[in-house]
């Protein structure tokens, strides 16, 4: 039996054909490389170099190496076994779109596609002195890496964007919710707190005050509805209005002085808004003819664990004080006792009265009332007029008019 050991290239197809038409009497060993239909498969960015390799480290002589896109030449290289000279040549394809785009590698024969486009997507055949084929399926992305990374940029900004507009009306939104609206006025004056709305049908509105958020007024299912608060401090004072749901506090006192809070409800939407209410610290004048009572009087009524203090002079000497827990008073008799038995503290009130007054009484008062944590203070500005400053009371048939005139105008100013 003749043995023959052949090194065969040839096709998968092309073997099976032999194979059946070899003689019995002859066996083969047979040692083959065949091309299956693989097709590898590569993928670039749009305006990238992408290569195609050939396998090859370097073309042998008399080598032939063809490079084709679907049925288009693009490529080609010889090798002269006689000079040992390469011949290559690139193409510009159909429709031109590979012009000075293709580079050949004269040693592998792989081949480059400088700046690859969409359009050069496709199916790429490598045929090697006939009996060897590579395939490529080359994609090309639709955007280049510069083109994505500038979307990437464009997408991360407008997030940005959207990130700080969300943030600034989330932040806007926080601070008008959690704003406070400060309101000072005097005391006995009404103190209009406003909703700033137009109510719309169904729209519920809750008023609270102080830090237990105690309910004091509210709009419900049309209805209009007013409470007393705490220790009826805001009885017969509070008054609704059902068109805006502004809230108004008449006659106001110290007691009223603190946080009110609105929340408006209607259609999935909640607003609220929160008011400071505190009485103003502008000096009140006392005008009193020497010899009568100077009443001081705080406007409200001392409350449980309020502490009451009064004071004079620039140095601010405590002259009376008292406690609501236990309605005690105390008074003293004051820098170089000049207040000795004249004091009358009111343990309901914290007011103070002067009695028998004199013109050493006169001079600034200041009245610092405690409560929940808080000092409120008001000040009082007393004048003792000489009554020897005004002169003699005339006898009955002579009276002056200035004296009477004058007389009466400081019983006005004490009222």
């Amino acid at each position: 039996m003749i043995r023959f050991i052949f090194l065969l290239f040839i096709s998968e197809r092309f073997l099976r054909v032999i194979l059946c038409n070899l003689p019995v009497s002859i066996s083969f060993s047979v040692l083959v490389f065949v091309i299956t239909g693989e097709v590898r498969t590569v993928s670039v960015m749009k305006g990238e170099p992408v290569t195609l390799q050939t396998g090859l480290t370097e073309i042998q002589t008399d080598d032939f190496i063809t490079w084709m896109f679907g049925d288009i030449i693009l490529a080609e290289i010889y090798k002269n076994q006689s000079s040992l000279d390469q011949l290559f040549y690139t193409y510009d394809g159909a429709d031109e779109r590979f012009r000075d785009g293709l580079q050949l590698n004269n040693q592998t024969g792989s081949l480059t596609i400088t700046q690859s486009k969409t359009s050069n997507s496709g199916l790429y055949e490598l045929k090697i002195n006939s009996n060897r084929h590579l395939r490529f399926t080359l994609t090309v992305s639709g955007l280049s890496s510069g083109e994505i990374a500038g979307v990437v940029v464009g997408v991360l900004l407008l997030f940005a964007a959207i990130a700080a507009f969300v943030i600034y009306h989330c932040c806007k939104n926080s601070k008008l919710k959690h704003a406070v609206k400060s309101v000072s006025v005097m005391e006995g004056d009404s103190v209009p707190l406003n909703s700033d709305t137009e109510l719309k049908t169904d729209d519920q509105i809750l008023w609270t005050f102080g830090k237990k958020n105690a309910p004091i007024a509210e709009i419900k299912r049309g209805n209009n509805l007013t409470y007393d608060g705490p220790d009826e401090r805001f009885r017969d004072r509070l008054m609704l209005d059902k068109k805006t749901g502004s809230l108004t506090i008449t006659d106001i006192t110290i007691s009223h002085s603190g946080e009110y809070k609105l929340k408006i409800s209607g259609r999935g939407k909640t607003t609220f808004k929160r008011f400071s209410v505190s009485l103003s610290d502008e000096i009140r004048s006392v005008l009193v003819m020497e010899g009568e009572s100077a009443p001081l009087y705080t406007g409200s009524i001392v409350q449980t664990d309020d502490e009451i203090l009064w004071m004079f002079g620039d140095k601010d000497t405590v002259i009376a004080e008292t406690k609501g827990g236990t309605r005690q008073t105390t008074t003293d008799h004051g820098p170089d006792g000049r207040f000795r038995g004249r004091l009358e503290l009111d343990p309901q009130t914290g007011s103070l009265t002067i009695t028998d007054t004199r013109t050493e009484d006169s001079g600034p008062y200041k009245l610092q009332i405690s409560r929940s944590g808080k000092n409120v203070f008001k000040l009082f500005n007393v004048s003792v007029s000489d009554s020897t400053a005004l002169g003699t009371i005339p006898e009955e048939g002579h009276l002056l008019q200035p004296v009477p005139y004058c007389r009466q105008r400081s019983i006005s100013s004490e009222s």
